[in-house]
C-alpha cells in the first residue's frame, strides 16, 4: 500500500534529519516529507497510518507482532518530533477500536485488554524517552 511506503520513507526522512541535521531540523521542525512549518501534518499522517494498522490487526490482516512493529516505529517518530498529542490518541484509538470491532466474548476482551496495556505501557516508555530527550 502507497500509505505505508509513505510512512516508511517518511521515517527514515525523519531519522536522518534528526541524526545528522538536529542544529537545523530539531522538535516540531522535524517533520520529513512534508516540510518543516508546521507539525500538524505529521500528527494527521501518523494517525491516519495508525488507523490504517488497526482496521489490518482487527480484520485479521496483519498479526500481532507486525502491529507492533509500526507502533514501535511511530512511536519513534513521535518522540523524535516531540509530538506529545500523538502518543494520547495512539492510546485512546486503542480503546475506541477495541470497543467498536469487538464481540462480547472472554476470548476477544482479554485479547485487547492486553493490547491496551501494552499500549498503555508504551504511551509511559515514550513518555519517558520524550523527557530525557526534550527536558523543557
Amino acid at each position: 500500500m502507497i500509505v505505508r511506503s509513505l510512512f516508511a520513507i517518511n521515517t527514515i526522512v525523519i531519522m536522518v534529519q534528526f541524526l545528522f541535521f538536529s542544529a537545523k531540523y530539531s522538535q516540531d521542525s522535524l517533520n520529513g516529507l512534508f516540510g518543516r512549518e508546521t507539525s500538524s501534518v505529521n500528527i494527521t499522517f501518523l494517525m491516519i497510518v495508525l488507523s490504517i494498522v488497526l482496521s489490518e490487526f482487527f480484520t485479521k490482516k496483519i498479526k500481532t507482532k507486525q502491529l507492533l512493529l509500526y507502533l514501535v516505529e511511530i512511536n519513534i517518530v513521535a518522540i523524535v518530533s516531540e509530538l506529545k498529542a500523538l502518543l494520547f490518541f495512539e492510546v485512546l484509538f486503542f480503546l475506541v477500536y477495541a470497543l467498536v470491532n469487538s464481540k462480547a466474548s472472554v476470548k476477544k476482551i482479554i485479547r485487547y485488554g492486553m493490547l491496551f496495556v501494552i499500549a498503555f505501557a508504551g504511551l509511559i516508555v515514550s513518555s519517558k524517552y520524550l523527557v530525557r530527550l526534550y527536558p523543557s
